[in-house]
């Protein structure tokens, strides 16, 4: 019994210490002339232990007048996957590691 409680003990203080020195970013997916992409969107959530950088792209298709822009949690390599995932589409694409740094405006 004496262990259980141990290791509910130590669960919770990992789950704490995580939560407590995680990184949040700002998240919302949309158009480009959507309030996530005009900032006014104010949706936050917390990263990951394998998302340590917060990101923003834009991306748009030749010939279309309105582009996709999203923005959250990701890896350290993820403009590197993106820019091979869309190539020439890609309009846009940064990483920060410091809270809520992904914010517009």
């Amino acid at each position: 019994m004496m262990n259980i409680k141990l290791e509910l003990l130590c669960i919770i203080l990992v789950l704490a210490y995580h939560s407590a020195n995680a990184l949040i970013c700002m998240k919302c997916e949309g158009p480009t002339n959507s309030a996530c992409y005009k900032g006014v969107d104010s949706q936050t959530e917390f990263c990951q232990i394998n998302q340590p950088v917060c990101f923003q792209e834009t991306t748009r298709k030749p010939g279309e007048k309105i582009g996709s822009y999203k923005r959250g949690c990701a890896a350290a390599d993820w403009c590197d996957k993106e820019k091979q995932k869309h190539k020439k589409d890609l309009k846009s694409c940064n990483v920060c590691k410091n809270d809520k740094c992904n914010r517009r405006g």
